[in-house]
């Protein structure tokens, strides 16, 4: 008889599955009792029938670099300089300078968040991150030894940060404010009088602040997502964005830049760079096509064509869900690729919270909504609004079928 005991893992390969990741499991267990296509609310992932398609210039840029041998090869492990340089130029203002030393590339805007995390927090320390959002930072707080605490946003005001709920949060333990605009999940953006709000909290308690940017651009008509960065003054703004701006979701680079007028990160960029000698840079010829697409016509094409076709589709959603007032409340959005329906629950009469009525959904009817409690968030559903316009029409038949099957 063998005397070799069960392999067992690590504490942070024991922290709990990211609840999205859950959710899509689960739903490849149901199945669904309809013969109709089943409608999936996602985007950015193969085979999905959204709108947001990379501009071919973007592509032949990667063809071509995929190309060049020179590119093939090792760079800096805080990303291509040629890269670095460029983001550094793009994001200066008139009054701030960026240096390409405060601009860093990574694999994707998770090793971002996990690198981010490591190199601000020691352990017991604490961050803040809104309620809902998307990412990995609660989920992998854990492994460290950090805290992950979460400040409301506020539905009946567009999801502005409830700024009483974020202060009482912060604690002597507290290193850094995360802020997401435009949101993912919500939809919503910010105006620059809020943005000055939560920055007044931050110079208050000396905090710097995480911007997630990485849906820049991503805004309906007569709306404006401010760069943090550009109006922060004092308070140190890092911030995040990638390719998910351009449509390329899995190309898995995303880029950091700080905005440090008060020349005080200084020990925090030494501490990153150290951090990123630990794992690869991101790949060197993806990289290289950023200077091809800062100013180029990816950014006319989403305001111009991609981004009234997203307003419309939230539209007919909005005046879709007025039949069923009585079963959930859409939150309108400003911006990004979905939206937030706040479920009535005490309208049905044999569903209790939103990961029931997501699974029922699918079975019935074979739609694929995302429960809210994926994002830390209860009692609602997200939509998303980058589909094809044609599947609109058909979602919204279905779930009025079911919320009436359904309701009391």
């Amino acid at each position: 008889m063998s005397d070799w005991q069960p392999l067992q893992n690590s504490k942070l390969a024991s922290l709990p599955e990211f609840p999205l990741y859950q959710t899509l499991s689960k739903f490849n267990t149901l199945t669904s009792s309809t013969n109709k296509p089943i409608i999936e609310h996602q985007y950015g992932v193969k085979g999905s029938k959204d709108i947001l398609k990379a501009h071919p210039t973007t592509l032949d840029s990667l063809e071509k670099n995929a190309k060049d041998a020179t590119l093939s090869g090792y760079t800096h492990s805080c990303g291509l300089p040629e890269a670095r340089k460029a983001l550094a130029e793009h994001y200066s203002t008139k009054d701030y300078a960026i240096s390409t030393e405060n601009v860093i590339l990574f694999q994707g805007p998770d090793m971002a968040q996990n690198h981010l995390m490591r190199a601000l927090c020691n352990p017991g320390e604490n961050f803040l991150i809104p309620s809902p959002s998307v990412g990995l930072w609660e989920e992998t707080a854990p492994g460290y030894d950090i805290v992950c605490k979460r400040y409301r946003l506020l539905p009946e005001k567009n999801w502005e940060v409830d700024l009483e709920d974020l202060e009482s949060k912060i604690d002597e333990k507290t290193r850094f404010i995360l802020v997401i605009n435009p949101s993912n999940p919500c939809g919503s953006v910010y105006s620059e009088s809020h943005l000055k709000q939560i920055l007044a909290v931050a110079e208050k308690h000396k905090l710097p602040i995480v911007s997630d940017e990485s849906l820049e651009g991503a805004v309906f008509e007569g709306e404006t997502a401010i760069p943090l960065g550009h109006i922060s003054g004092d308070v140190p703004v890092l911030q995040m964005g990638g390719f998910e701006q351009y449509f390329a979701y899995g190309w898995n680079t995303s880029w950091l830049v700080m905005y440090d007028r008060q020349n005080i990160m200084g020990p925090f960029n030494k501490g990153l760079q150290s951090i990123m000698q630990l794992m690869l840079h991101a790949a060197t010829y993806v990289s290289n096509v950023i200077p091809d697409v800062l100013d180029g016509p990816q950014k006319d094409y989403q305001a111009k064509e991609i981004m009234p076709k997203v307003k419309k589709n939230a539209e007919i959603v909005c005046e879709g869900l007025k039949k069923l007032e009585k079963y959930m409340k859409p939150v309108k959005p400003q911006g990004g690729f979905s939206m937030i329906a706040l479920l009535k629950l005490e309208s049905f009469k044999d569903i209790a919270n939103e990961r029931e009525f997501v699974e029922k959904l699918y079975s019935e009817e074979g739609v694929m909504l995302l429960p809210s409690n994926v994002y830390h968030f209860e009692g609602a559903v997200r939509i998303i609004t980058c589909l094809e316009e044609e599947v609109y029409s058909d979602f919204l038949n279905r779930l009025e079928s079911f919320c009436n099957a359904h309701g009391k």
